[in-house]
Protein backbone atom coordinates (compact mmCIF):
# COMPACT_ATOMS: atom_id res chain seq x y z
CA UNK A 1 0.00 0.00 0.00
CA UNK A 2 1.62 3.40 -0.82
CA UNK A 3 2.02 6.31 2.09
CA UNK A 4 -0.96 8.23 0.27
CA UNK A 5 -3.43 5.11 0.42
CA UNK A 6 -2.10 4.95 4.05
CA UNK A 7 -2.93 8.15 5.36
CA UNK A 8 -6.35 8.60 3.38
CA UNK A 9 -7.03 5.13 5.00
CA UNK A 10 -6.38 6.99 9.00
CA UNK A 11 -8.39 9.99 8.00
CA UNK A 12 -11.01 8.03 7.35
CA UNK A 13 -10.69 6.13 10.29
CA UNK A 14 -9.76 8.83 12.66
CA UNK A 15 -13.41 10.85 11.03
CA UNK A 16 -15.38 7.59 11.70
CA UNK A 17 -13.99 7.50 15.48
CA UNK A 18 -15.12 10.95 15.13
CA UNK A 19 -18.21 10.09 14.40
CA UNK A 20 -19.05 7.71 16.59
CA UNK A 21 -17.80 9.59 19.45
CA UNK A 22 -20.38 12.39 18.42
CA UNK A 23 -23.37 10.22 18.79
CA UNK A 24 -22.07 8.43 21.91
CA UNK A 25 -22.46 12.47 23.48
Amino acid sequence: MSLNGHLIYSVCFFCLFCFVFAIAF
